[in-house]
Order: structure tokens, then C-alpha cells, then sequence
């Protein structure tokens, strides 16, 4: 699949349980690993809080 620059390659990352993040201690008792359903590969548009910052440029 495509890499962070849009060229193709081989393998991807992927996301489990549609990339939710857990604490330690809250993570579900039921394994989603190598469950394909709710796994992400490419994200259209980054999760609710995982957006790009809107910073200056350190150019100027």
C-alpha cells in the first residue's frame, strides 16, 4: 500500500479496533487483533483528536 508520501510499498500497519487507544487496566477482555472487522489501514481524515496541529512556520 501507499507510504506517508503516497508511494507504493510493501506491507501496511494497521490499526486495530478502528485505532482506539486504551489506559492500562481498561483494555477489553475480548481480542480484536487479527479481527479484520474495525481494522484501519489509511484514515481519510484523522480520528477526533488526532488532528494536525496548526502551528507557525519555524521558517518564519
Amino acid at each position: 500500500g501507499p507510504d506517508e508520501i503516497r508511494r507504493e510499498g510493501t506491507g501496511m500497519y494497521q490499526y486495530v479496533d478502528g485505532g482506539l487507544r486504551y489506559l492500562p487496566g481498561q483494555w477489553p477482555t475480548d481480542d480484536k487483533m487479527f479481527d479484520p472487522a474495525g481494522a484501519v489501514a489509511i484514515y481519510e481524515t484523522a480520528p477526533a483528536g488526532e488532528e494536525r496541529g496548526d502551528y507557525p512556520s519555524p521558517a518564519g
